[in-house]
């Protein structure tokens, strides 16, 4: 029997891009300006948000 993958595949990209924004936040402070940074880190912010939601939700679906 086999095992369905309850992430999905919005999971894996939403995690790909959280990693590439928080690089660019990090390597990117002498490159960009102040304004792009700060977009940028709300941008990663969001996202991280998402993540949280999703785990939680099967988490919670997991106990069910």
């Amino acid at each position: 029997m086999q095992q369905k993958n309850k992430l999905g595949i919005g999971f894996l990209i939403s995690s790909f891009i959280n990693i590439v924004l928080a690089l660019i936040v990090a390597f990117g402070i002498s490159i960009f300006s102040q304004t792009i940074l700060i977009v940028l880190a709300l941008l990663t912010m969001i996202n991280a948000a998402y993540l949280l939601y999703k785990a939680f939700y099967i988490f919670r679906e997991e106990r069910i």
